[in-house]
C-alpha cells in the first residue's frame, strides 16, 4: 500500500537516474500542498510526515534503496521545517509573557 506501485520503485531501480529520482521528491513534497495551524502549535504536522517517511523507507530499504532513499531525504527534510515551526511558536509564546 506504500507509494509508489511496484512497477514504478522497480523502474527508480532499474534506471538509477538522479534527475528522476529528484523530480519524484520534488513532486511528493509538494504534493503535501499548504497548511494551517495555530500561533503556538509548532511543527506536530510535519512530525507526522517525518515518521510517515521514515517508517516508509525503513519497509521499502531492502528491496528498493532508491525510493527509501528518496523517503529518508524527505523525513530530514520536513524534521527541519518541524524545527523552525517549533522555534517559531517558542518565540511568540515568549512574545505573548
Amino acid at each position: 500500500g506504500l507509494p509508489p506501485h511496484e512497477a514504478v520503485r522497480n523502474l527508480f531501480e532499474d534506471l538509477q537516474n538522479e534527475q528522476m529520482e529528484l523530480g519524484y521528491r520534488i513532486e511528493t513534497f509538494n504534493s503535501q500542498g499548504a497548511t494551517s495551524r495555530g500561533p503556538l502549535d509548532g511543527g506536530g504536522q510535519e512530525r507526522q510526515l517525518v515518521e510517515r517517511y521514515r517508517t516508509a523507507a525503513s519497509t521499502l530499504a531492502t528491496k528498493w534503496p532508491r525510493i527509501a532513499a528518496i523517503f529518508r531525504g524527505l523525513a530530514d527534510e520536513y524534521e527541519e521545517i518541524a524545527r523552525r515551526w517549533d522555534l517559531e511558536a517558542e518565540l511568540r509564546a515568549d512574545g505573548a509573557d
